[in-house]
């Protein structure tokens, strides 16, 4: 009897911990700040699998330390051109998420994106747009399908912001710039959950990106399978204990 009472306070203890984890901020699954003025383990590609008409970005000093700063001739040209780089990612069954960067974008048509990429043509992007409209997007892309949110959000978008796109454990998204939410619960999904690739698309010199970070917490199926293996693991201490 005892071990058993013993064994159902380990798996409390264990689930307690993991849902005080889920309650406090994200855990950080990538993040790259540049800092190291390059761009290494990033692949000049798109990350989006379409081809042509992207080029390498550079890297330039930055009120942080380095940014990426996108090339090319944008949209309208003769050779439509954009900076698209792109990185692996391995992360599954994520409920909790949230796409993160610090970023700016030019007066002229520009933005800045970051995709997480699912499948071909199957990815979530928070992006920013620096023509007419001035907006902070959410977008999702799904078998042919997408979902958009657009926040105006003005002449600021040329400076300096944290934007982040969040999803909560009810797979509501909230959008908050200089993480004061601005738009909070604008879109429910629970569709896409593993990724293999993140990547970035600059249009134009004046878009810069100086850091990006992906957040996560699995699916509750999958602590609660952390939470036996933590269990399992504290049994087989105590056997060693007992002999």
């Amino acid at each position: 009897m005892k071990r058993a009472v013993h064994a159902v306070c380990v798996a409390g203890l264990v689930l307690a911990v993991l849902s005080g984890a889920a309650e406090a901020e994200l855990p950080e699954l990538f993040y790259d700040d540049f800092d190291d003025g390059d761009f290494n383990g990033w692949e000049v590609k798109n990350a989006y699998d379409a081809g042509g008409g992207f080029v390498a970005p550079v890297v330039v000093v930055s009120p942080e330390g380095y940014a990426v700063q996108g090339v090319g001739s944008g949209y309208g040209g003769p050779t439509d051109q954009g900076s698209h780089i792109a990185h692996s990612l391995t992360i599954s069954n994520m409920r909790e998420l949230r796409i993160e960067m610090r970023a700016k974008t030019g007066s002229g048509p520009n933005h800045v994106t970051v995709p997480l990429v699912s499948g071909f043509n199957t990815y979530y992007a928070g992006r920013i747009f620096g023509q007419a409209d001035k907006t902070a997007d959410y977008l999702s892309y799904i078998d042919s399908q997408d979902n958009r949110y657009r926040h105006s959000i003005g002449d600021s978008v040329f400076e300096w912001h944290t934007y982040a796109w969040t999803r909560d454990t009810d797979w509501w998204w909230s959008l908050s710039i200089d993480d004061v939410v601005i738009a909070p619960d604008f879109h429910q999904d629970d569709q896409l959950t593993s990724f293999y690739q993140i990547g970035i698309e600059l249009l134009k010199e004046q878009s810069q990106i100086e850091w990006v970070r992906i957040s996560g917490i699995p699916e509750p199926t999958t602590l609660s399978l952390l939470a036996l293996g933590g269990l399992a693991v504290l049994r087989r201490r105590k056997r060693r204990e007992c002999k």
